[in-house]
């Protein structure tokens, strides 16, 4: 299954979206996995975040630096998404058991913020 790539970048005031990056200029092309697409990059002075090919349980994308909630049975954890050792997990901020994928779990978890807009929720 081909996962679609997708961007959004912070630009230290407010999130950008895929489509928004699309339009503003000063941006580099990449080209896709599939060697047709197009996606665009903005300069280092955004912060760049890319979408993880999954939704949570309310079909909200998930990105690098989402902050999500996961409540499975009676636990309940906080943490934020990253890239780490060539695959996104999701740092747990709170203690939990849970060990196994995102995937594993998604049915569980909502996006409840991202590290830029929402720090408050990291403590």
């Amino acid at each position: 299954m081909k996962r679609e790539i997708k961007f959004r970048a912070w630009t230290g005031v407010n999130m950008k979206s895929n489509e928004e990056l699309r339009s503003i200029g000063g941006f580099a092309l990449i080209e896709g996995l599939s060697g047709k697409d197009l996606f665009v990059l903005p300069f280092p002075k955004y912060e760049i975040m890319q979408y993880i090919g999954l939704k949570d349980r309310n079909g909200v994308e998930i990105y690098e630096a989402d902050i999500i909630k996961c409540k499975f049975n009676s636990e309940e954890a906080v943490g934020f998404i990253e890239y780490y050792d060539d695959r996104f997990v999701c740092n747990w901020i709170t203690k939990t058991n849970f060990n196994d994928s995102l995937r594993a779990r998604i049915d569980y978890i909502k996006v409840i913020g991202n590290i830029y807009e929402n720090k408050e929720l990291l403590k």
